[in-house]
């Protein structure tokens, strides 16, 4: 290859380090937004140990999948276009993690919709009391 396919390439491959690295602090500021200013505060704010195991149900182990996705993104920081793959070889076998978090998404979906739905009718209750 000539130098200027070489520079194209590694030109190409610095930008796709780049989009990585984006899309995972994008990716990591999701689920530190969902974990710090949704998960926690709803934990605090129910009673019943119910509602508490509902609630982690729904969350399933997203605090440990920002745990490793703010790892993951501290290494993509200090990557270039040679080391990139390595670090995904490390945290591939801590990737497993998404099967779980993916196999409870229809059991999440359907407590947030019963939830939903509780909500609905204790609203309508609450608006028959007042009239």
């Amino acid at each position: 290859a000539t130098v200027f396919e070489q520079e194209m390439a590694s030109s190409k491959r610095e930008n796709i380090c780049k989009e990585i690295l984006q899309v995972e602090e994008n990716y990591v500021e999701a689920l530190r937004t969902l974990e710090v200013e949704i998960r926690v505060p709803l934990l605090q704010k129910v009673g019943s140990q119910a509602d508490k195991l509902n609630l982690r149900r729904i969350f399933g182990n997203v605090k440990i999948i920002l745990e490793l996705n703010q790892t993951l993104l501290l290494d993509l920081k200090d990557a270039d276009e040679h080391s990139i793959g390595s670090i995904f070889l490390k945290f591939a076998p801590f990737l497993k993690m998404y099967t779980a978090y993916l196999n409870h998404t229809e059991d999440s979906l359907n407590l947030l919709q019963e939830a939903k739905k509780k909500s609905r009718m204790k609203q309508q209750r609450c608006h028959h009391c007042q009239q």
